[in-house]
């Protein structure tokens, strides 16, 4: 025998076993989860972000194609089913096997890339490389043996607890179902504990230190001397109580000169009031303290105001309330308070029902304060909320009629999916149109856009009917991950990804189950990098939505107030949302 006829051998005997343990149908699966998580989502992805969704999918693929196997195994045994497979065969899926994976998961990359550039075309972003996804792709590899070493890990330490309370005498052996039962729930127990011990809770312990540094920002500037802004000298509210978003808030927007300049008509100066997390004061207090400031600050003899529930760290979108006051001459209020120091994600994850509960306590103290006024001397009363924000005040109506019976407009930008008010009405759409853009009673009170021509016309083009008042706008990019992700993922494919969507990022997405989940979980950390009017920054098509729900004209040029108010701060293109 030759010196290369031994090496085969000796390689043929060490792969064999393999061979005999390796799982086709496991393997396949796993094989399928990659190549469908390597195709482009909502948003092109980090070549590491991608790289771990690919790592996942695969290893549910894996999981999945398990269970089968042994439910196949389980039953060939029940049966007395024996399969055989020839020595060609197994020579065959030796070699032929592994050598058409590999070639399949490296030839991904190259073959997938256009598709990925389409996305990054329609959204305006780079699009990543061949060699950002065959990084990707190495390090999917890498995600799915750590987690593989990790469930191989978890399974053999069951089975070895197993095999020791099985073993002993005969009569205190245990039963083999009753010890893998126990050591299941033992290892399940000690690993939860573990993860929260040294996981979890110094996580949520550093975070919520981050976020309390992140709220004392900004201290050492100047509080505002205008006695018609939080944390004025004349305010209740002081300039420390305020927190980091608050005194952003307090300090921005246009004055009444800079008003009076972009729209030729004469103006007011803007009343903006703020209450932060001040002491233990609770949620009621807090409103308490926003009616206050509005009483104190004359704001209920303005022609308007605006109620905004914010995000998470009490954070506000500067192109709303900026819009507000240059559209109303600055003949405006608006009112703000903040329920959380953390970012958008840990607060709801924190506590769900705290934006909900925040967001019913302020706009339910104000309008029982404008309500308590005569009739014909009341300020008209708006909404206003993003993202998180926009889920604590859809939170505050019970539906669409009870929020225009009670309000005379809304906007709400980038509002998440899972938001049950949002969801209601979005169900009740007509059915020639669809979930990305809804059309509910021909647009008599509420219509849904991404850009201002939506405004007056659904995706088709097709004019909408007559818009009465009030009016509300669901501003909602296609591209918005936090609008369109959802736990039914998980299982079930969603309208918006059967709908046309040519021109739409989600162009080039198809459903699987988990894996979708996924991807547009991971767009989520990037849905605040998109470029304005992407993702989830809500910028320009702001101001004629608002206009709009003013009462002013939703196809108006009203370039020079969008304008003035990127000038005003220039960091609002780009800038994201806590």
């Amino acid at each position: 025998m030759s010196r290369w006829s031994a090496l085969f051998v000796q390689v043929r005997n060490v792969l064999r076993p393999w061979a005999r343990r390796s799982h086709l149908s496991s393997t396949l699966l796993a094989l399928a989860g990659y190549l469908v998580s390597m195709s482009p989502s909502l948003l092109p992805r980090s070549w590491y972000i991608q790289g771990a969704v690919a790592g996942i999918s695969a290893l549910f693929g894996y999981a999945v194609g398990r269970l089968i196997e042994l439910a196949v195994i389980a039953v060939a045994r029940l049966a007395e089913l024996k399969v055989t497979m020839s020595d060609t065969a197994r020579s065959l899926i030796l070699w032929g096997w592994p050598a058409l994976l590999i070639a399949i998961v490296l030839l991904t990359p190259p073959v997938t890339v256009r598709r990925h550039q389409r996305t990054a075309e329609i959204v305006g972003t780079s699009a990543p490389t061949e060699l950002e996804l065959l990084g990707a792709t190495i390090f999917a590899a890498v995600v799915f043996a750590l987690l593989m070493g990790l469930w191989q890990g978890i399974t053999g330490l069951v089975g070895w607890i197993s095999r020791q309370l099985s073993r002993g005498r005969l009569e205190s052996r245990v039963p083999r179902w009753v010890a893998q039962t126990i050591a299941t729930v033992v290892v399940l127990s000690v690993l939860t504990f573990a993860t929260d011990r040294f996981l979890i809770d110094p996580f949520a312990h550093r975070a919520a230190r981050a976020a309390h540094d992140v709220n004392a920002l900004g201290l050492s500037d100047q509080p505002p001397e205008s006695p018609l802004r939080s944390g004025s000298p004349e305010s209740n509210e002081s300039w420390a109580s305020l927190g980091h978003a608050g005194r952003d808030f307090v300090t921005a927007g246009p004055t009444q000169e800079e008003i009076a300049e972009v729209t030729g008509q004469p103006a007011h100066e803007p009343i903006r009031v703020y209450a932060g997390l001040a002491g233990n004061r609770t949620l009621a207090d807090t409103a308490a303290a926003v009616v206050a400031e509005l009483e104190r600050t004359g704001a209920f003899e303005r022609e308007a105001i605006l109620m905004l529930v914010t995000t998470g760290t009490g954070w506000v979108n500067e192109w709303v309330p900026s819009s507000f006051e240059f559209l109303t001459g600055g003949d405006s209020a608006i009112a703000a308070m903040q329920y959380s120091t953390l970012p958008s994600p840990l607060a709801l994850l924190e506590s769900a029902a705290l934006p909900p509960e925040a967001g019913r306590a302020m706009i339910t103290a104000v309008e029982e304060a404008v309500n308590a006024l005569p009739e014909d001397s009341r300020p008209r009363l708006f909404v206003s909320g993003e993202s998180l924000g926009a889920y604590g005040a859809n939170a505050a109506f019970e539906s669409l009629d009870d929020l225009v019976a009670r309000l005379d407009g809304a906007i709400f930008t980038g509002t998440p999916g899972f938001t049950p008010l949002h969801q209601k009405i979005t169900d009740s759409r007509v059915v020639s149109s669809t979930e990305a853009l809804p059309v509910v009673d021909d647009g008599r009170h509420v219509r849904f856009a991404s850009k201002q021509d939506e405004l007056t016309a659904d995706q088709w083009g097709r004019g909408l009917g007559p818009w009465e008042f009030p009016r509300v706008v669901y501003l909602q990019h296609r591209s918005d991950p936090v609008v369109w992700w959802s736990p039914e993922l998980l299982v079930r494919s969603p309208d918006w990804l059967n709908e046309t969507r040519l021109g739409s990022p989600a162009e080039q997405m198809s459903w699987a189950p988990f894996v979708t989940f996924w991807q547009v979980s991971a767009d989520l950390v990037w849905a605040v990098e998109a470029p304005p009017g992407e993702g989830h920054r809500y910028a320009h098509e702001v101001v004629p939505a608002m206009a709009a729900v003013l009462g002013d004209d939703p196809d108006g040029d009203y370039s020079a107030i969008e304008a003035a108010i990127e000038a005003k701060d220039p960091t609002l293109n780009g800038e994201s949302a806590p």
